[in-house]
């Protein structure tokens, strides 16, 4: 699964990950929200194993085609 925006609400093509927040810096785009499937892990992990439902941090470029840092936090 490639973890890409696809639309407002979603980052995956997956139903069960939604993203909840966004922030923008000068070269990167920051998203949080909450995830039932597995998302692709960058950088180094916090925690790179899920449960039953995590919240998850990304961290793209600004050009959204390169995963720059994904964990989970749960």
């Amino acid at each position: 699964m490639d973890l890409t925006l696809y639309g407002p609400s979603t980052i995956t093509n997956e139903q069960d990950v939604n993203a909840h927040g966004l922030a923008l810096s000068p070269n990167r785009v920051f998203i949080c929200g909450f995830t039932e499937v597995d998302i692709p892990m960058a950088g180094t992990p916090f925690d790179n194993t899920r449960s039953s439902t995590d919240a998850f941090v990304a961290v793209f470029n600004r050009a959204l085609d390169t995963l720059i840092y994904a964990t989970y936090l749960g």
